[in-house]
């Protein structure tokens, strides 16, 4: 089974996408093609036309609720796909367009509320990622280019005040990192000059360390 991991370490939260275009091929030609599990409950049904999936596939819980629901066209997802919680309780949306996902996909906690959005594009996570509190507030956002963080990576506590951004350029911090009170003013920040500085000041202190040692050496011999 072909699956789509996003994993956001970073934010500590992570979802899976599995449409399925992997799968076995069909042990039918034409018909409803369905798998049980052991105990003779219905795990699994899709419909088969010339040995391709067309049409929905659901797959179930033990409880008989749909666990997932997908659209397949010519064996590839295509449209909306709908993963649920075991209650029934909407759990993850994902949009499809010739076997890759396109579009918005949202996923929700087990009271049914959002909790983190993200863009797509050929497989790939193009445009804003958002994770957001329980209440809806935005906790945090960040930007992606062809699957890699690329802009600016904002975090933000329960009050909607930004406490920290780092912006990010190809997946990498570009040095570039600010801190926040929570007033939203800034406390420190870090640059690539910010390093350059030191380091030329840590070069030049060296320097006159060297030459204050060579004079006393000097005057030491006389």
């Amino acid at each position: 089974m072909k699956k789509i991991l996003l994993m956001l370490l970073v934010w500590g939260l992570c979802f899976d996408v599995a449409a399925g275009e992997n799968d076995a091929a069909p042990l039918i030609e034409n018909g409803v093609e369905k798998n049980f599990y052991d105990n003779g409950d219905l795990l699994s049904e899709v419909n088969i036309v010339a040995g391709k999936r067309e049409g929905w596939r659901k797959i179930y819980f033990e409880n008989g609720q749909v666990q997932q629901e997908t659209f397949f066209v010519n064996d590839k997802p295509q449209g909306i796909e709908k993963y649920f919680y075991p209650d029934g309780t909407l759990r993850l949306v994902a949009r499809w367009k010739d076997g890759q996902l396109n579009g918005a996909v949202e996923n929700y906690d087990e009271n049914g509320v959002l909790e983190l959005e993200s863009t797509f594009e050929n497989d790939l996570r193009q445009g804003p990622t958002i994770l957001y509190y329980p209440d809806g507030k935005v906790k945090r956002e960040s930007y992606f280019v062809q699957d890699k963080l690329d802009g600016w990576f904002r975090d933000y506590d329960e009050n909607g005040v930004c406490r920290a951004k780092v912006l990010m350029k190809n997946g990498e911090n570009a040095s570039v990192i600010y801190y926040y009170d929570e007033n939203g003013n800034l406390l420190w920040f870090k640059t690539y000059q910010t390093y350059v500085a030191f380091g030329i000041g840590v070069l030049v202190a060296l320097m006159v360390i060297g030459a204050v040692y060579l004079s006393y050496r000097r005057k030491n011999r006389l």
